[in-house]
């Protein structure tokens, strides 16, 4: 048969709005270190990732995650080998939106 008129556009699906990348950064010392990007008030993270900075190669991340409840991200850094007595740091960055009904 002959396909009929074009209906009415439908609903918007969900979707996303207020897309921000937060950062968080340690003290630079030797030490180990745990540091959280937490988004703000009504948003969720999406992403994320971490990183270690300071010029030293004896420092390895343990985890790279984001929180349980959705809120940020978390990452932590501790000295691996022979340690080292140079300072570091540890950054976390959360990709936190709105999300859309």
């Amino acid at each position: 048969g002959e396909q009929g008129p074009q209906g009415e556009p439908g609903p918007a699906g969900p979707g996303v709005t207020g897309y921000e990348i937060v950062f968080m950064g340690s003290e630079a010392d030797s030490s180990s270190k745990v540091v959280s990007a937490v988004c703000p008030s009504g948003k969720v993270v999406i992403g994320g990732g971490g990183g270690s900075g300071g010029g030293t190669t004896n420092v390895a991340l343990l985890r790279s995650e984001p929180s349980l409840d959705g809120s940020g991200w978390s990452v932590e850094a501790h000295e691996v080998g022979p340690g080292t007595n140079q300072s570091w740091s540890v950054g976390a960055w959360a990709i936190c939106v709105v999300l859309e009904p």
